[in-house]
């Protein structure tokens, strides 16, 4: 597995073990052809398949600034350098900006690319829940409590502490009315 690659890489490269504790390296494994709905931006993207050229930018702007994009292409192994200055959503033009270089020639198998049908059903799907998820205002728990003195948070206590607060401040009160 992965980790396991990068777990071997830690304990050969003293080098690799300072920057990896420094920035620790998290894997992720999508279809890059469909949304993705948590609308992520990487580092770096590998295409472990020949990647079809008409949906090179398609990848290349789920990139971050500075983010680097691996792929074969037709015969090549290429990579694309997204320049650091460059806003996210890359336009047309900030695509023409993008650096991109030939490692090698190859030859990889080709990528399953996911029907025209399947990737406008998922992007339905997002909009669809875009649309109906709602957008719910922040807590005003702790702003309401501060107008009840017992009750009043200090920036230390937890909510654990609210609630025996709460226990309290109604056993209290009971106390009282008998």
């Amino acid at each position: 597995s992965n980790l396991n690659n990068i777990n071997r890489l830690i304990e050969a490269s003293p080098i690799f073990s300072n920057e990896a504790n420094r920035s620790p390296i998290e894997f992720f494994k999508r279809n890059c052809f469909l949304p993705d709905p948590k609308k992520n931006r990487y580092d770096r993207i590998h295409c472990g398949a020949t990647c079809p050229e008409e949906y090179i930018s398609d990848v290349i702007r789920m990139l971050k600034p500075g983010g680097k994009l691996i792929t074969p292409c037709k015969h090549e192994l290429l990579v694309f350098t997204v320049p650091e200055h460059l806003q996210i959503p890359l336009s047309i033009e900030d695509l023409q900006k993008v650096d991109r270089k030939v490692i090698s020639t190859v030859r990889f198998g080709d990528l399953v690319i996911p029907t025209d049908f399947e990737i406008l059903s998922a992007k339905l799907e997002l909009e669809k829940i875009d649309h109906v998820s709602p957008s719910l205002p922040p807590s005003t728990y702790q702003i309401d409590l501060s107008f009840v003195p017992e009750l009043a948070l200090s920036p230390n206590q937890s909510s654990q502490s609210i609630n025996l607060m709460n226990d309290e401040f109604s056993s209290n009160s009971n106390n009282n009315n008998n």
